[in-house]
Parts: C-alpha cells; sequence; structure tokens
C-alpha cells in the first residue's frame, strides 16, 4: 500500500464515519473540498483520476500530518498530551511555571501539580487547564510565520 493510498484511505474513513466533512476539510487545510474528494476517492490501487485527485506535494504533506494527527486523537492519553503541552511551552517557548500560571490566571501548584501527577488533579481543574493551556498554544501557533 503506497503513502497515498493509506492516507486517502483513512481521509475517506474519517468523512464516510461522519467524523468530519469535506467542506471542514477543507475549511482547514484550504484546500477545496472536491480536490480533497477526489483524493480520498482515489482507486483502491492508489491511482487518482486523471488531473482530479491528484495533490501538489504541500498539499499532500499538509493533509497527510492532519490525518495522521486525527487517527492519533483517541490513541494519546490525555496525560501524555498535557506534558507535551507544558514539555512545548517551557522548554521550546522558555516560559516557566510561574510565568505561565499568571499569564493563565491560575495557581503555580495546580499547574505543578499537573505536570507531576496529572491523575492527583480534579477533573474540572485538569480540564480548565488543558483548554487554557490548549488556547495558549493555538495563539503561539497564529503568532507564527505562514510557511
Amino acid at each position: 500500500m503506497t503513502n497515498q493510498q493509506s492516507v486517502s484511505e483513512e481521509l475517506r474513513g474519517f468523512v464516510e464515519r461522519n467524523q468530519i466533512s469535506y467542506h471542514s476539510l477543507a475549511a482547514i487545510t484550504s484546500i477545496e473540498a472536491d480536490t480533497l474528494r477526489a483524493f480520498a476517492d482515489a482507486s483502491p490501487e492508489g491511482l487518482t483520476r486523471p488531473q482530479s485527485g491528484s495533490l501538489s506535494l504541500d498539499e499532500g504533506e499538509r493533509v497527510s500530518m492532519l490525518v495522521s494527527q486525527l487517527t492519533a486523537i483517541r490513541e494519546i492519553p490525555d496525560s501524555d498530551r498535557v506534558e507535551g503541552i507544558l514539555a512545548a511551552l517551557t522548554q521550546t517557548y522558555g516560559f516557566t511555571i510561574p510565568a505561565l500560571a499568571a499569564l493563565l490566571g491560575v495557581e503555580q501548584s495546580s499547574l505543578e501539580s499537573l505536570s507531576e501527577s496529572f491523575d492527583s488533579v480534579p477533573e474540572a481543574s485538569r480540564t480548565a487547564l488543558a483548554v487554557r493551556l490548549t488556547f495558549l498554544v493555538n495563539a503561539i501557533n497564529l503568532a507564527g510565520p505562514r510557511l
């Protein structure tokens, strides 16, 4: 099975299971819905219809990355996600836990507890912290250069 075939099959599966629509995919990727549909409808042999199912190299990379992330949504434990977010914010972007706590409007001890023992933090607090951390990551991503 080719990589393109695997990605197109996964993409088609998400749509067929009503997990995402071509309209949403187009809004996310800035690739026309008809182009995405044609790519997802590639033949079982991995061949695409002439001029209708082909993605540019850039488009193919973006769709492949999105499909891999959508596939991983349910496979990665929430504790690992939050740990990864905190690691990215502190190690990649240089935030300190006290600075993050101040920015997010939470107690420093709450963030420390979250980073040390995810399951020890009450679920409502975990959810609130995770939402704020995710919002911050999104803000950082939006502020970065467009490649």
